[in-house]
């Protein structure tokens, strides 16, 4: 053999020596490089009785460069995102948390490393949970563990706390123990003792030493008794129909939340959502339908793939029902079939649709209880007056034996042509046009209370144009061969009137003679009034929905957005009060001195005194508006913020089921992430 090739194979034999030595040392002192990944879910790691459960996976693909979200440009570039990054409230947030100033400091120290650091690469952006239990009414004080996906960066940062003086973590003042293969780092700056340990690409943090021992047993165990391998999390999470590979999963026991008096900042978890004392109707009206205080556990997925995503379910402690929500939660659901029929009498233009299945008598008597006290005392006194009751909600069982056990709302925007001298006489109020569906059960009930009404108009403020004339009016519908009855009443505000209909199985009620034509002619198929359900974002949403439900509600707000504005105008206008008894004399004063010479006003003669009501009149106007232009500018502003961020929606359906034992909840929006959207 040459020297040539005795010293080469000597080399080699020294680099085999060295590469196995290393690679022996390695893995003693750190880990061993060719370990694989672990083959489960992380949840398989969690204990299966955990109070709160969160997911995420692929959280790296939601990052342009961390901490740069990737939808930040394209948001920014939409009229909602751009609308919401110079508010008042987002500029706040920036201020009070020093947003740019923490980022720029991130940056700053991750430049600084002697290597790129990816913080995803260490943990969590391939896979990430965090899950644990409520201790205490402060969620500081919860016990939790944080299981993430790791580089050989993050194996190599764990593998290293296992020499302390490496890391100048006495120096720190932190203490450093190690036993059953998990590393506890307390003392220091370390407000709690931290928990430490790892399973293949898996880093384990967390504030209980027992929760990351556990997952160490769970994986012995192959995940046996885990939460990833329980029913719910399977049924309600994993098997969730529609969803996508990178939502957020999501558990919370509320029993736990409740038990735990839980708090979230200052308030304190009573389960009073919505508010059953709101002085809002919508709030007050919803909590009698339920309240998070009925919910046992909550569990489901939400994603963004294209707009917002749920899918809830909610075991519900049936205990807790009262009489009326078992009535409610016992009536059966319908289909994704029933839900077009819905739609298809609801015109395309419809900004927004909802219909439920329930006792009549009982939504009315909710609606009436979420009605302001005043009302609920005029609407009882009607009742006693008209149809000698003793309580005025009787009437209400009275009309559900005149319908069936479900009820439609089709709103759209209030665009009808003025009808002048032929129609009724009405405010400049804006408002939506609407109309309430019921599905007839018994024709002559209906009837005998429209008789009702129209025997007595005055009790009902229903008159014509001129005081004590008939305000009840017909129109003979040709090409539905349908009556509508017109009832005109000056304190119906923007329209003057509401309207009614029997059409065969349905019955209408609403605020435009117009829309109830418009939702019959619909109904019959006319190939100048297209439906709702023909409209290719209601079809997309509902195929994605839940195949029963009990209600659902449709949001378009594209075609409403206008109308919503000047109502929204109108609140901040009303809202705005205008001191009439120091400013009505003090804008007297300066007519009479401007324009009369400095006249009282009860010594100006007939034509002055017609020229001054007008000069009088011209002035109070002028004040009000450029008043109203000052004052009602901020409020309109911040109205008119929340309705650009409604419109970012293209469409929107969220849907309920109910049953005694449990609620599921679906919401799909499209929400299309485009410039000038």
């Amino acid at each position: 053999m040459s020297l040539r090739r005795r010293i080469f194979r000597i080399l080699g034999m020294a680099i085999v020596i060295i590469a196995f030595a290393g690679y022996f040392a390695f893995s003693t002192f750190f880990f061993s490089p060719l370990e694989g990944d672990f083959e489960f879910g992380l949840a398989t790691l969690v204990p299966r009785d955990v109070d709160f459960f969160i997911a995420k996976s692929d959280l790296e693909d939601e990052f342009d460069e961390f901490p740069i979200l990737a939808i930040t440009e394209d948001l920014g570039a939409t009229r909602a995102g751009r609308t919401f990054f110079e508010s008042d409230t987002w500029l706040q947030f920036r201020s009070d948390y020093d947003i740019d100033t923490q980022i720029q400091k991130l940056e700053e120290a991750l430049a600084k490393a002697p290597i790129a650091v990816d913080p995803l690469g260490l943990f969590g952006g391939k896979d990430l949970v965090l899950a644990g239990y409520f201790r205490s009414s402060e969620l500081s004080k919860a016990d939790f563990i944080a299981l993430g996906r790791t580089n050989w960066m993050g194996k190599m940062g764990q593998s290293a706390l296992s020499y302390p003086s490496l890391l100048g973590l006495e120096a720190q003042g932190i203490t450093v123990e190690e036993a059953n293969g998990v590393i506890s780092l307390s003392g220091g700056s370390l407000p709690r003792a931290m928990h430490i340990a790892r399973i293949k690409d898996v880093l384990i943090v967390g504030s209980d030493h027992a929760l990351v021992l556990g997952a160490i047993d769970l994986e012995a165990k192959r995940g046996q008794d885990s939460f990833g391998q329980s029913s719910r999390y399977a049924d309600y999470i994993v098997n969730r129909a529609n969803r996508e590979p990178g939502d957020i999963e999501l558990f919370v026991d509320h029993d736990a939340v409740m038990a735990n008096r839980v708090r979230f900042g200052h308030t304190l978890w009573t389960g009073d959502v919505p508010a059953a004392s709101s002085d809002s109707f919508t709030p007050s009206f919803l909590s009698h339908i339920g309240q998070a205080a009925l919910l046992k556990e909550l569990e489901g997925v939400i994603g963004f793939e294209g707009g917002l995503a749920i899918d809830l379910h909610a075991d519900i402690s049936t205990e807790k029902l009262n009489s009326r929500q078992k009535r409610f939660y016992r009536i059966g659901g319908f289909n994704r079939e029933e839900m077009n029929k819905v739609a298809d009498m609801a015109p395309a233009d419809t900004g927004f649709l909802a219909y439920m299945q329930a006792d009549v008598a009982d939504i009315l008597r909710m609606i009436l209880e979420s009605a302001e006290p005043a009302l609920q005392a005029n609407f009882h006194d009607l009742v006693r007056s008209v149809w000698s009751y003793q309580d005025g909600t009787t009437l209400f069982d009275d009309l559900s034996s005149g319908l069936k056990n479900r009820m439609a709302l089709i709103v759209r925007a209030n665009d009808y042509p003025e009808e002048g001298e032929n129609g009724p006489p009405h405010d400049n109020t804006p408002t939506f046009s609407w109309a309430v569906v019921g599905w007839v059960k018994n024709e002559a009930a209906l009837n005998e209370f429209r008789s009702k009404i129209i025997s007595n108009q005055g009790r009902f403020l229903i008159s014509g144009r001129e005081s004590g004339e008939k305000g009840v009016f017909t129109n003979d519908l040709r090409q539905s061969g349908m009556v509508v009855y017109e009832y005109w009443s000056t304190f119906v505000p923007g329209t003057g009137h509401i309207s009614s209909v029997i059409a065969n199985d349905i019955f209408i009620i609403g605020n435009h003679h117009k829309l109830l034509e418009s939702i019959l002619l619909t109904k019959l198929n006319d190939s100048k009034h297209p439906s709702l359900s023909d409209e290719a974002a209601f079809s997309s949403l509902v195929s994605l929905g839940l195949n029963n439900a009990s209600g659902f509600a449709f949001l378009n707000p594209g075609v409403i957005g206008d109308t919503m504005r000047s109502i929204a105008y109108d609140a901040a206008s009303k809202s705005v009060d205008i001191n009439w008894k120091l400013e009505r004399p003090r804008i007297t004063n300066l007519v009479l001195k401007n324009s009369f010479g400095g006249k009282r006003e009860e010594d100006l003669d007939p034509v002055e005194r017609g020229a001054f009501d007008r000069a009088l009149q011209n002035s109070i106007d002028d004040f009000q508006n450029a008043y109203l232009a000052e004052n009602v500018g901020t409020l309109n502003d911040a109205y008119s913020r929340n309705i650009t961020y409604v419109e970012a929606i293209k469409a929107g359906l969220f849907e309920v089921a109910l049953d005694p034992k449990r609620i599921d909840l679906s919401l799909r929006t499209i929400i299309p992430i485009a410039p000038g959207k």
